[in-house]
């Protein structure tokens, strides 16, 4: 199996995650847990005439790429990053915007950047998410009602037409809270100012994405 991922471009031992396809450009998609103890997960490229896939994001240490939405109207995907820590913890890093046709990469928003407002003391996205995509009897684009965010993810990302909210899942924590003691929202962020509104709570606290160790995405919710 070691020669087999060679043959097609893959570091030997590597975990595969997800397989997603990019319509688009016509290239699939594969996330991959890189060898190591490390958990560091990387995005791999590969179109559909080509023998081998190719590494889509840089080798930067203990930069892991987590959950990830590609867009069917889009050569461009977006990515939770978070860094892994020493004991397998991390910490939320930012979310990217990868075009996978030229490999072009860009932050849209970077972790210092999100709000944090009282009583909460911290504040980090655990995942970006999809929505779908709705219709008024015009055939206009209208926005989902509240309890399609909750639900199973659709085919399209909730970016606009003029790309200024994500949304995604934020974790908030109060002041002196138990390190689990975490609050989960399904908010719409705007990158470029950093706030978010709350679209509705998601039911119980999940273990702190931020300091714990790093949530499983084998799909993006």
């Amino acid at each position: 199996m070691v020669n087999q991922w060679t043959e097609i471009g893959i570091p030997p031992e590597s975990r595969l995650l997800a397989l997603h396809f990019e319509p688009v450009s016509g290239q699939f998609l594969a996330q991959l847990e890189t060898p190591g103890d490390s958990g560091v997960k990387a995005l791999f490229a590969r179109r559909f005439d080509d023998k081998a896939y190719r590494r889509l994001t840089p080798d930067e240490g203990r930069i892991s790429y987590e959950s990830i939405i590609v867009r069917p109207e889009s050569t461009k995907i977006l990515a939770n990053v978070f860094r892994i820590r020493p004991g397998h913890s991390s910490e939320w890093h930012s979310i990217r915007e990868i075009d996978i046709a030229t490999g072009e990469m860009t932050t849209v928003l970077a972790s210092e950047k999100l709000e944090v407002e009282p009583p909460y003391s911290r504040a980090w996205v655990s995942n970006v998410r999809k929505v779908k995509k709705e219709f008024d009897k015009a055939r206009q684009a209208v926005e989902s009602a509240g309890a399609s965010y909750s639900g199973e993810p659709g085919i399209y990302s909730v970016r606009g037409d003029k790309d200024d909210e994500i949304l995604c899942t934020v974790s908030f924590r109060k002041k002196n809270a138990h390190e689990g003691d975490v609050e989960n929202f399904v908010c719409k962020v705007s990158p470029s100012s950093g706030k978010y509104r709350k679209i509705t709570r998601l039911g119980g606290g999940k273990k702190d994405a931020g300091d714990a160790v790093v949530p499983g995405v084998g799909r993006a919710v």
